[in-house]
């Protein structure tokens, strides 16, 4: 896990998580790792698609009440009676069903909604069965059955009795000098007054209790005495006949439970897949196809700065993200990146090692259309500082491991990123050790993106060679990165050209290309003839881009009167038809006519 935050992976999980509404949902998503296969990632990625065909009807289903499940469900399982409470989780769950079932209804070309319509329990039974009992903020009923209806409108009548009963009696003139206050209040459920203390002997009743400061004692006058009585067992019996219907009700959804279980599962898949939906539809993911043999990665870029340029709300503010497109090749499948500082390659690295990930995690793509990638059953990453106190290794020993586990590496199945290969050791020996690794990646057959600034790595390789060099484009007039990538030609770490551009003297510049070594003098006296043809690689690609541009416009516009030709030769189709149904029916009728006629004829005869 610590290598795929190298990547970023945990960023990406997080904010996937972030579109979850349900904590089951945001586990599941926090536990994603690669599918088993590319069948399995293909149809995620379809449910993924579909799932943003549902978002974009305006509708996000949510599945909040995953997270009230257990407690509720558990007590079903028992056949223990569910309370009140628990009858309120149930009822919005229920809702969350619906809800899901009547988004997904409407889109019946939808493979994915109609799994969801299909294997989601219709949950209107259930929901009116305890709409009958609870009100939606989760209080029984009064109306709820015919015998509670009837106990509650006596429970009323016994309590209006009572406290008229009582109001007179505190206003009566010969109860004045026994009432410490003239007011009426219950105590143990019963209706009582308040006596002062030593007067309780002139009042027949019962004394219920009294106050704090024993000045006053309650009392339950003994004309209410037989009204007290029956309102407490009517309120014994109203708590009876509610645990009848919680008992019966519990016993109903105790008979759903296998249907409870299934459609909370689907529930749950269904927000992981639609926060993926969500995650997605963010940073502009497209679908892609799995290839056995290339790396074809159409304007790829790290989701990350995607999703973080589209959150900005002052739009002036924003950079724009450089997509590059990648190819790699079984025949040129280790790709080795140059350039300045600062320049983009770990960010282009990254862009092609998430697109991996995601891709084998069954994730659309921060790519363009008609991307293809293998699905990798390995990616051996080593990213940053991956130093260990505790294994007693350090940076470049920490780094050795990694090489010497990515050199174990076999098949076109396994993805290599590297950052940075053998850079924290002497030049030229890091440079001879990190030849030999790629030398044994590229035996291996596998799919490498290895980033570098040691000269000698970037010459030197034979056309054969399955090392193809690249580097991200730099502006030459300012030396300052543009992030474009190049695909083929090396790129130089401009060390020099930028301490001139700082304004170091002039003197060091020149003792400085002294200390060069022939072949480093020679690769950097060609640098002008590298940026005359990086310019004329930017013009070609400017030029593409327009075709392209020019090409998709033409074939809206193509679609367009296609759709066109379609709708009218539909419609000159329907008055056909509908013209020749109305001949038929006439030739119909004057057939009748002229049957009848000659069936008039013979009778005449």
């Amino acid at each position: 896990m610590q290598e795929m935050t190298a990547l970023d992976w945990t960023e990406v999980i997080k904010n996937i998580q972030g579109f979850a509404t349900s904590g089951a949902a945001r586990m599941q998503i926090g536990s994603m790792s690669a599918l088993k296969d590319v069948s399995e990632a293909e149809t995620s990625v379809s449910e993924i698609f579909d799932g943003a065909e549902l978002l974009q009807t305006g509708i996000r289903p949510f599945a909040e009440s995953l997270d009230l499940f257990e407690p509720w469900f558990t007590r079903i399982r028992r056949n223990a009676v569910l309370r009140a409470i628990d009858m309120k989780d149930v009822r919005s769950f229920c809702l969350e069903l619906i809800a899901i079932r009547e988004a997904a209804s409407g889109l019946t070309q939808n493979q994915w909604c109609q799994k969801i319509f299909t294997n989601i329990m219709d949950a209107e039974e259930p929901l009116s069965a305890i709409d009958q009992i609870l009100t939606p903020r989760g209080e029984i009923r009064s109306d709820a059955s015919e015998t509670l209806y009837r106990l509650h409108r006596e429970k009323e009548t016994l309590s209006r009795q009572i406290e008229t009963t009582l109001d007179k009696t505190v206003n009566a003139h010969e109860m004045s000098n026994l009432l410490q206050d003239k007011y009426v209040t219950t105590r143990e459920g019963r209706w009582v007054l308040p006596i002062k203390s030593g007067m309780q002997h002139y009042m027949p009743g019962v004394i219920h209790g009294s106050s704090v400061t024993k000045q006053t004692v309650f009392m339950e006058p003994e004309v209410v005495i037989p009204m007290n009585n029956r309102l407490r067992q009517v309120e014994v019996e109203i708590e009876d006949e509610i645990e009848r219907l919680l008992t019966q009700l519990s016993q109903y959804l105790t008979g759903l439970s296998s249907q409870f279980a299934q459609s909370r599962q689907w529930l749950e898949n269904a927000d992981v897949t639609l926060a993926k939906s969500q995650w997605s539809l963010k940073i502009d993911a497209k679908s892609f196809s799995f290839s056995e043999n290339q790396i074809l990665l159409n304007n790829v870029r790290h989701p990350l700065l995607v999703l973080n340029q589209k959150i900005q709300e002052d739009g002036t503010n924003r950079k724009p993200i450089i997509a590059n497109t990648a190819h790699l090749t079984d025949k040129k499948s280790i790709l080795l990146l140059s350039g300045p500082n600062a320049g983009g390659k770990t960010v282009l690295l990254k862009s092609i090692g998430l697109a991996a990930q995601m891709a084998r995690c069954g994730l659309p793509i921060c790519a363009e259309d008609n991307s293809e990638i293998p699905f990798f059953k390995k990616i051996q990453i080593g990213i940053g500082d991956a130093q260990s106190v505790d294994e007693e290794l350090s940076t470049f020993a920490a780094h050795l491991k990694i090489l010497d586990q990515a050199s174990k590496l076999k098949g076109f199945d396994n993805l290599i990123l590297l950052d940075e290969i053998c850079g924290s050791t002497d030049p030229e020996e890091g440079a001879a050790l990190a030849r030999a690794f790629i030398e044994k990646f590229s035996h291996n057959s596998v799919f490498g993106i290895i980033t570098s600034h040691l000269g000698p790595l970037k010459t030197g390789w034979k056309p054969e060679d399955a090392v193809m060099n690249g580097s991200l484009e730099y502006d030459a007039k300012t030396g300052r990165p543009t992030y474009q990538y190049l695909q083929g030609i090396p790129g130089d770490s401009l060390a020099i050209q930028t301490a001139r551009r700082v304004g170091v003297p002039q003197d060091i510049i020149d003792r400085s290309m002294e200390l060069l070594a022939p072949e480093t003098r020679i690769r950097l006296s060609g640098l002008e003839e590298i940026d005359a043809i990086k310019s004329d690689l930017g013009s070609l690609r400017e030029h593409l881009k327009k075709e392209q541009k020019r090409a998709q416009n033409e074939r809206e516009k193509y679609q367009a009167l296609t759709e066109k030709l379609q709708k009218e030769k539909d419609e000159v189709l329907a008055k056909t038809v509908k013209q020749a149904e109305k001949k038929i029916d006439e030739l119909i009728g004057q057939a009748k006519v002229e049957q009848t006629f000659k069936k008039h004829m013979s009778l005449q005869d």
